[in-house]
């Protein structure tokens, strides 16, 4: 309730105040002050975990598993400049806020990175910190760090191999060769597929089969391998 403090506050008014507009705005104004400590107070206690952790909020949990917030380059397409630079846009308008592009301190080449894609390394780093790499701790690091089912396979060769129950992004893809392997083991497999139409054969029963050319809608997508 975004004004919790303010409404329960003008509630317990004595009945001749009742009526008094410049005396509720008054007591609105005063009230206000610790409406603000109050929303600070809640967030502090609900939104320092890390799934809902934003900002500074999730700088500190950064910086307790001992990955600070990296920098990434400046994409300068988009931002403000003139007419010879095809990729920039002009002045802003006053009226429109998406007209224009953004300014560029002098000396700036980097920037933070985004709150999603720092939250997806702390998840990282968090198990990394403590994982000997077992199985059961390489199925814990990926389904922790991407939220989402993991299949393990050991074939005949012994070399691991893990599938991933969603269609990674290259960064994503990346996060995944910087993971530890377990001692004695030289490569891991990842193989990303489908969660929601995953191709496989007649022994999965959350498989569907080949596709069909004349209908797009029948048929499993194809896993990719990764590393």
């Amino acid at each position: 309730m975004p004004d919790e403090i303010i409404t329960k506050g003008l509630s317990r008014l004595a009945y001749q105040f009742k009526n008094s507009v410049k005396f509720q705005e008054f007591l609105t104004a005063f009230l206000q002050e610790f409406q603000d400590l109050h929303i600070s107070d809640l967030q502090l206690l609900n939104e320092r975990h890390l799934s809902v952790a934003v900002g500074v909020q999730l700088d500190g949990i950064g910086e307790i598993v001992g990955l600070p917030r990296p920098e990434k380059d400046i994409d300068v397409a988009g931002l403000f400049g003139f007419v010879d630079d095809l990729t920039a846009l002009g002045f802003g308008d006053i009226n429109d806020s998406e007209t224009g592009g953004n300014f560029l301190s002098l000396g700036a080449n980097k920037s933070p990175i985004g709150d999603d894609l720092y939250r997806l390394l702390i998840r990282a780093k968090i198990i990394e910190n403590k994982t000997a790499m077992t199985v059961e701790d390489t199925l814990r690091l990926i389904s922790f760090v991407f939220d989402i089912e993991i299949r393990y396979f050991l074939p005949e060769n012994l070399k691991p191999r893990y599938d991933i129950g969603k269609e990674l992004n290259p960064f994503e893809s990346n996060l995944l060769a910087s993971f530890p392997v377990l001692i004695g083991i030289d490569t891991v497999e990842y193989h990303s597929y489908s969660e929601t139409a995953p191709f496989g054969f007649l022994d999965d029963p959350d498989a569907l089969g080949f596709g069909d050319i004349n209908d797009t809608n029948v048929g499993g997508i194809f896993a990719k391998i990764i590393i």
